[in-house]
């Protein structure tokens, strides 16, 4: 297996990021509030899309 350079560095943030949209999925489908984690996955690109059923674990598998 290769060694990264910045491995060790890169894996909390990798975890952080997947904790972070898991936590944001199961929020957006108990809420119904899907704009935060459409910003945490998207970020600043297109509009915060309507409220739909399907969005939020879309999100969470893009994510």
């Amino acid at each position: 297996m290769r060694r990264y350079r910045f491995g060790l560095v890169a894996m909390p943030f990798a975890v952080a990021y997947v904790v972070l949209v898991g936590g944001l999925g199961v929020f957006a489908l108990v809420t119904g509030e899907v704009s935060l984690l459409w910003f945490a996955v998207a970020g600043w690109w297109g509009p915060s899309p309507d409220v739909s059923s399907w969005l939020a674990p879309l999100l969470v598998l893009v994510g």
